[in-house]
């Protein structure tokens, strides 16, 4: 018995397996350790959470892995005012890079990542206000 396939057939079944084909491995993918668990962020605390415009606010997160793995810290914020000065690790020292004119509050989020690649994230809220005239 013979099965007739028209060549039409054939061509959409070899570019539909072209362009499907690159989709079908993980090669580019990262090994991910399934026994790895992601840092905990005990802490995010802002100190003092309310500045004065021009002065300065510390934030320090506090954290642990519970497999034991180093520790990185990095930092983002909410808040197009927020500035770094400063920081090393888990502690961050901000200020406001503009005129205050009236009480602003934004987000610094601290992202805290394992010698494994899994981080963890949580922030802290804090309020600038303008300085007395």
């Amino acid at each position: 018995m013979m099965i007739k396939i028209s060549r039409s057939k054939i061509l959409f079944s070899a570019i539909l397996a072209m362009a499907l084909w690159p989709g079908c491995g993980d090669d580019d993918k990262k090994a991910v350790n399934p026994d790895n668990h992601p840092p905990v962020i005990d802490s995010v605390i802002a100190d003092p959470d309310t500045f004065v415009s021009n002065s300065l606010t510390t934030i320090t997160v506090t954290a642990h892995d519970p497999d034991d793995d180093a520790l990185s810290y990095t930092w983002d914020s909410r808040g197009s005012w927020i500035l770094p000065v400063t920081g090393a690790g888990n502690i961050l020292q901000v200020t406001n890079c503009c005129p205050i004119t009236e009480v602003t509050s934004g987000y610094v989020i601290a992202i805290v990542t394992d010698a494994n690649s899994t981080s963890s994230r949580d922030s802290v809220r804090i309020w600038v206000t303008p300085e007395d005239k």
